[in-house]
This record gives C-alpha cells, sequence and structure tokens, in this order.
C-alpha cells in the first residue's frame, strides 16, 4: 500500500486527527488569554498592581497549563487512528518504561523544566529584575518552562537554559534587602 492510497483510505481519521489539533491550539491560546485577562481585570477592580513575583507565577502557571491542553489534544488526535491507538493505549499501561526512557532521553529539558519550577518557587529573579549572569547583564523578559529571556543593555536578547541559571551565581540588581 502506498502513501496516497494509506492517506485515502484513512481520509476520516486524519481529518478528526486535523481538527483536534486546531481546537487543541485555539483553546491553548484562548484559555492562556483569559486566565491571563481574568487575572489582571480582578486586580483592577479590587484596585491592586500585580507585583512582579505574582506576575512570574501567573506566568508560569499558565504556561504548564497550555502545555497540558496541548498534551491531551495531541493524545486524542492520536486515538483517531485505530494502529496508533492501540500502540498509545500500550504505552500508557506501560507508563514506568516509557517515563525512565523518556527521562533518560529528556534529560537536559527535564532539568530545564525542573529548574524554571526552582526559579518559580525561589525566585531569585523576576520579570523586569535587572540580573547579572555570568559576563551579561540585563532586563529579565520572560521565564518559560525551559529558558529565560534576558534584554540586554545593547538591546540583544540572551536565551539562557533555566538549569544554567539555577546551577549558576547571579546578581540581581532588583532586590534589595
Amino acid at each position: 500500500m502506498n502513501l496516497a492510497s494509506y492517506f485515502q483510505a484513512h481520509l476520516y481519521e486524519f481529518y478528526h486527527a486535523l481538527v483536534i489539533l486546531v481546537v487543541t491550539l485555539f483553546m491553548a491560546k484562548l484559555v492562556g488569554f483569559w486566565i491571563e485577562r481574568y487575572i489582571k481585570s480582578t486586580a483592577s477592580r479590587l484596585h491592586r498592581k500585580i507585583r512582579p513575583q505574582d506576575l512570574t507565577r501567573i506566568q508560569v502557571i499558565i504556561k504548564i497549563i497550555v502545555f497540558g491542553i496541548y498534551f491531551f489534544g495531541f493524545i486524542s488526535a492520536l486515538y483517531q487512528f485505530g494502529a496508533i491507538s492501540k500502540i498509545a493505549t500500550a504505552l500508557f499501561a506501560s507508563a514506568g518504561i516509557v517515563g525512565i526512557v523518556v527521562g533518560t532521553a529528556a534529560r537536559s529539558t527535564l532539568d530545564n523544566v525542573l529548574s524554571s519550577f526552582i526559579i518559580f518557587t525561589s525566585q531569585p529573579f523576576r520579570i523586569g529584575d535587572e540580573i547579572k549572569f555570568e559576563d551579561k547583564r540585563g532586563r529579565v523578559c520572560e521565564i518559560s518552562l525551559s529558558y529565560t529571556k534576558i534584554k540586554l543593555k545593547d538591546g540583544s536578547i540572551l536565551f539562557v537554559p533555566n538549569q544554567k541559571l539555577t546551577a549558576s551565581s547571579i546578581i540581581n540588581f532588583s532586590l534589595k534587602e
């Protein structure tokens, strides 16, 4: 069976998977936007300003929720294909083994995600803080699950893996005792 005949035979499954992926992308963006808007409007109604440390926490939580929506949407799309859904079911049944394999293969990615939680909870720096990392000095623009984006004095953007930030010394010029 060639690719064209396989695609034609499974057109219905491809269509459903595509619809699920498009809806997932739309819902993830909508939910992320809605949560951020709701929090900001609630703060505005209460006449309170969102503190930088809270803004950092909010953004990390939103990214985790959006990632969860992407993950479940992707799995739902895979379940539209008969043969792949059996494989996906087998993978979920053997999640322990898969977890070990994925954990070993994606160690640096997992290190960065875990480091983002360390940054999230201990908050050695926040969005908007001016920090010095290695020989670079700049303002923190974004903290994602895998990297932190720092705008340097010359206007360039430095992307630093979160694992490197948690393993190194950082000077935070914005935090005062």
